[in-house]
C-alpha cells in the first residue's frame, strides 16, 4: 500500500515534476534507427516524458529531435520541409536546426535580427546499433549512453522490437521485476520445462543495491531438497529489467520508457553474447517470445504504429474456450499477457488498494530507490549527480540463474556471471 502522494510522486514523469526530473538525469531510448532511415527523409512524431517531439535526419545523416510546435504560432513541425539540415515550419516558412536554433524567417524583412531570439526546444542526440538515444536532462557533459550489452553486440546477435502499452510506466515496470507472475500467466505460452526447472511458485526475494541499481534475487526450493534455484534479475536506473535464463539460452531486457503518465513505450531486446539469433529462440513455447509481432493501422497519434493488434476493446484477443480447458490464460502470447494485465489495472493505478506480500518484496524495494533519488534530485542544491549516470560502463551486466547448495550465499555465486564480458558467456545450464 502507497500514500497518496507517494503514488503521485511514482507516475508522474512530465516536465516540472520530481519523477520526471530525475529521469531527464539518464539518456533515453527514442527511435529506432529504421524509423527513420533517409536523409532529408519523413520526419517522424514522437513522445517523450510528456513531450510531443518531432525527429528528423538531416543531410548529413544526423538526427535532430525538437518539440513538434513552431514557436512563431504553434503548428506542428511533423508537416515540416526536412532538408539542409533543418527543419522548415510549412505555415510562414521559419526553419530551425537540430540544436534548435531558428536559422531563417523569411516572412520578417531581411534586416530583422528576430530569428536570433527564437530557440525551439531541442534535445541531444546519440545513435548507436540501430537505437537513436536522446537525452532530456540538464547536464551539459553527459556521457554517452549505458553500456547495455544488447546495443553493444553485432546487429545479428540481437532482435529488437517495441510496443506501446496504455498503463503508467511505474506499473508496467514492476510487472517486468515480479517473478512469481509467468508461472500463473504465461503458462501454456512458455515450455512446462521452463516452469519444471524453476521449481516451486512462491519465490522469496533478496535484494542487493548495485551502482547502477538493484540485482533482484529470486530463491525457489527446485527439486533438490539440499539445494536453492536462484534467479537473478537485473534492475537498472532508471526503467530497465533483465530476466534470468541460463545455458545457450538468449538473454532478455526491457526498456519501459514512460511517454507520459498513462503511456509507456516496451523496448524488448533478447541477444546472444556469442551466436546469432535464430528462428527457434521465438518460436511458441520459448522462454523468450517477447516480442510484438502484430499491430493495428497507424493513425496520427505519435508512436501508434506500435500499438498491438490486440487490445482492450478486442478482449486482447482471448480465447475463452481454451482457457476453460487448459492451463493457458487465453491470451495469446507472452506481450499481450502482460498488457493486458498491466491496462487493466487502469492508466494510473491506485496503490493504495493493493495488498503486497513476500513474493512483491522486489517491487518495494525498487519503488522506495525511485521516491528517494526523485526526492533527492528534486531537493538538492544545484545539479547532483545520481547512480550511474555517469558510469555507463558499469551498466555492461548481465541476468543469471544457478543451483547452489542452501548454505551457499547466492551473491558470491551470482558475482562469477553477472560483469558482461563482450563475446564471453558462461552462465550455468540449469536442468
Amino acid at each position: 500500500m502507497l500514500k497518496a502522494e507517494d503514488n503521485e510522486l511514482l507516475t508522474r514523469i512530465g516536465p516540472g515534476t520530481k519523477m520526471g526530473g530525475l529521469l531527464r538525469h539518464y539518456w533515453i531510448p527514442a527511435l529506432l534507427t529504421e524509423e527513420l532511415p533517409d536523409p532529408d527523409g519523413r520526419p517522424v512524431r514522437l513522445r517523450l516524458l510528456g513531450e510531443d517531439l518531432v525527429a528528423f535526419r538531416g543531410a548529413d545523416g544526423q538526427v535532430g529531435i525538437v518539440s513538434e510546435y513552431c514557436l512563431h504560432r504553434g503548428a506542428s513541425l511533423y508537416y515540416g520541409k526536412n532538408s539542409e539540415c533543418g527543419i522548415r515550419c510549412v505555415y510562414h516558412g521559419w526553419k530551425y536546426d537540430r540544436q534548435g536554433n531558428c536559422v531563417d524567417m523569411p516572412n520578417e524583412p531581411p534586416t530583422s535580427r528576430f530569428k536570433e531570439k527564437i530557440h525551439l526546444r531541442a534535445y541531444r542526440v546519440h545513435e548507436r546499433n540501430g537505437i537513436i538515444w536522446a537525452y532530456m536532462g540538464p547536464r551539459s557533459d553527459m556521457p554517452e549512453p549505458p553500456h547495455l550489452e544488447w546495443n553493444l553486440v553485432p546487429e545479428e546477435q540481437v532482435t529488437l522490437t517495441k510496443r506501446l502499452t496504455r498503463a503508467n510506466w511505474a506499473q508496467v515496470l514492476e510487472g517486468g521485476i515480479d517473478s512469481s507472475h509467468g508461472h500463473f500467466l504465461h503458462r501454456g505460452t512458455v515450455s512446462e520445462e521452463t516452469f519444471t526447472a524453476i521449481g516451486d511458485s512462491h519465490p522469496i526475494y533478496e535484494v542487493m543495491d548495485t551502482e547502477y541499481g538493484a540485482m533482484l534475487a529470486a530463491r525457489h526450493d527446485g527439486r533438490d531438497p539440499a539445494k536453492y534455484f536462484w534467479r537473478v534479475y537485473q534492475f537498472l536506473l532508471p526503467f530497465y529489467t533483465m530476466v534470468p535464463f541460463g545455458g545457450d539460452s538468449p538473454i532478455i531486457s526491457h526498456a519501459f520508457v514512460p511517454r507520459d503518465d498513462t503511456s509507456t513505450m516496451v523496448w524488448s531486446a533478447t541477444w546472444h553474447p556469442t551466436r546469432p539469433m535464430r528462428a527457434a529462440d521465438h518460436a511458441d513455447g520459448s522462454s523468450v517470445a517477447v516480442h510484438a509481432e502484430e499491430f493495428r493501422a497507424p493513425t496520427d497519434e505519435a508512436d501508434s504504429r506500435w500499438a498491438p493488434k490486440g487490445g482492450r476493446d478486442n478482449d486482447y484477443l482471448m480465447d475463452w474456450d481454451r482457457q476453460l480447458t487448459t492451463p493457458y490464460s487465453g491470451i495469446p502470447g507472452i506481450p499481450l499477457q502482460d498488457a493486458a494485465m498491466q491496462e487493466s489495472m487502469g492508466a494510473i493505478y491506485d496503490r493504495r488498494t493493493e495488498h503486497l506480500g513476500m513474493a512483491d518484496a522486489a517491487i518495494l524495494k525498487v519503488r522506495r530507490r525511485w521516491l528517494a533519488l526523485a526526492r533527492a534530485a528534486a531537493e538538492a542544491e544545484g545539479y547532483t549527480e545520481l547512480p550511474g549516470e555517469a558510469s555507463p560502463e558499469r551498466y555492461l551486466v548481465r541476468s543469471c540463474a544457478f543451483i547452489i547448495p542452501r548454505e551457499l550465499l547466492w551473491t558470491e555465486q551470482a558475482q562469477k556471471y553477472v560483469d558482461a564480458r563482450l563475446g564471453v558467456y558462461d552462465i550455468p545450464v540449469i536442468s
